[in-house]
């Protein structure tokens, strides 16, 4: 008998909790123990529930944490197909996720929210779907090196103008434009480029 969706929740919350808490510890192997059980958890949701877009931002979520905690256990190649997917499935969601596309969200975003307050509004969709792609360049540079260089550039540049963007409307998201030139930084570095 399957589980109801509640304990699935149950189990994806707790799971995904003891994942960080491990990595957090330097249990990187056991943070991947904790982190494939939650996404199973997951996917077994959002199976159960396709329509339910809740279990989509869920499984986007979890598949961005399960990245850092494969490459972390040594498998960043399996980190960028993990990323990649979360990727995908952020996108899915947004309306029109091209450059322009996301521009047009962040123009309008302060006045959607006053009109239309849901959650997540499709700019935060958009901010996720940076992060994934700041994620991205340093799993892409330790999986793939200099041959991914060209990829690394153009998701590392769309992830810091969305937020550069973002931050003119929403200063208080500052913390995320340094979060993504970080981590682009830090794929930078890894191929011996300057940043």
């Amino acid at each position: 008998m399957a589980a109801s969706p509640r304990k699935l929740q149950k189990i994806a919350d707790r799971e995904s909790e003891a994942a960080i808490r491990n990595l957090q510890r330097g249990y990187p192997e056991r943070a991947l123990v904790s982190s494939s059980k939650a996404l199973e958890a997951v996917r077994q949701l959002r199976e159960a529930e396709p329509e339910d877009v809740d279990h989509t931002l869920a499984l986007a979520s979890v598949l961005y944490n399960h990245a850092a905690f494969l490459a972390a256990s040594g498998t960043p190649a399996e980190g960028v197909r993990a990323a990649r997917t979360s990727l995908a499935l952020y996108e899915s969601l947004l309306p029109d996720s091209s450059a322009e596309g996301v521009a047009a969200l962040v123009h309008h975003s302060s006045r959607q929210a006053v009109l239309r307050p849901q959650w997540p509004t499709a700019l935060e969709v958009a901010m996720w779907a940076a992060d994934v792609k700041a994620r991205l360049c340093p799993l892409l540079a330790e999986a793939e090196g200099p041959s991914a260089s060209g990829e690394i550039h153009r998701l590392g540049r769309e992830a810091v103008a969305l937020y550069a963007q973002v931050v003119r409307v929403l200063p208080e998201q500052e913390e995320g434009l340094g979060r993504v030139e970080e981590q682009y930084r830090r794929a930078l570095d890894l191929l011996g480029e300057p940043a």
